[in-house]
């Protein structure tokens, strides 16, 4: 199996730093590119009475839509600069909604070869030593996944 793109889905979490720092050396060694995904929880659907009954509401949240996305944006360039790349290519991805779902359609539209998950490590059930997302992301997808477990 050659690895090419590798998904690293990422809540900025130390979990997920540690999963972006595995990545990256992995895509090192097989010159693969990175594809850093952030899931914004904001509501995907807006009820028409709402609309109607405040017509200001479209505008709320088309504001909070993009104060959302411009925090994500700075925080994942924080995350990246945190770290030395060394010369493996990155790239960056947001979408609204449930992390499950934006992690399975990533895989799909993009062809990505490998998940690389972050976790902290607990004990207890499978699903709760993965992380709820983990623990869904990993049943649920038909492409190779490495779980990373958490450096602090």
């Amino acid at each position: 199996m050659q690895i090419k793109k590798i998904l690293v889905p990422t809540d900025f979490s130390a979990a997920a730093r540690s999963a972006f720092r595995f990545s990256l050396t992995l895509a090192r060694g097989c010159c693969a590119d990175v594809r850093l995904l952030n899931v914004i929880d904001l509501p995907t659907e807006i009820d028409e009475e709402l609309l109607v009954a405040d017509p200001d509401t479209k505008d709320k949240l088309l504001a909070m839509k993009k104060d959302a996305f411009d925090d994500a944006a700075a925080k994942m360039a924080s995350f990246e600069a945190a770290e030395d790349l060394g010369g493996v290519t990155v790239r960056r991805y947001f979408e609204i909604g449930d992390v499950h779902a934006a992690v399975v359609r990533s895989i799909a539209e993009q062809g990505i070869d490998l998940v690389v998950l972050g976790t902290n490590h607990r004990p207890g059930l499978d699903r709760f030593m993965l992380g709820g997302h983990a623990y869904r992301i990993v049943r649920g997808v038909g492409c190779p996944i490495t779980v990373v477990r958490s450096e602090e």
